[in-house]
């Protein structure tokens, strides 16, 4: 499911839809954004389910912010993205707008996670 934002100085537009952004982006509908942000993807748990959605994103050369929810995640989704081969205008850090309660998780390997505590950008292809 993907929620799309469209702000403008007189409008905003959100619209939730049960799609991927590919599929979506492949509409008549479908207006290129300004910025793509993919609030804790889950990149790393399935990257050959984004990879079409990160190749019409190079493709498009719009710029990316992916969050995650621990450095180990970031980490990964980095490698993902980087075997991919997008241009990085930054890769993971700390993300210091990022929630601010911890969540305790016994199965990684940083025991807390936060919504969105690291952040990395992207924008084209390498």
């Amino acid at each position: 499911m993907i929620h799309v934002l469209y702000l403008s100085i007189f409008a905003r537009l959100h619209l939730l839809l049960s799609s991927l952004y590919h599929d979506y982006a492949s509409r008549r509908s479908y207006t290129s954004p300004s910025l793509v942000v993919a609030f804790n993807s889950g990149l790393h748990e399935a990257p050959e389910q984004w990879h079409p959605t990160v190749k019409l994103l190079m493709r498009k050369n719009l710029p990316c912010v992916f969050t995650s929810y621990n450095r180990g995640e970031a980490k990964d989704d980095n490698q993902n993205l980087e075997r991919m081969g997008v241009k990085f205008v930054w890769r993971e850090v700390r993300n210091k707008w990022s929630g601010q309660r911890a969540h305790f998780d016994y199965f990684t390997e940083d025991l807390f996670w936060y919504e969105n505590a690291f952040t990395l950008g992207f924008q084209g292809s390498a």
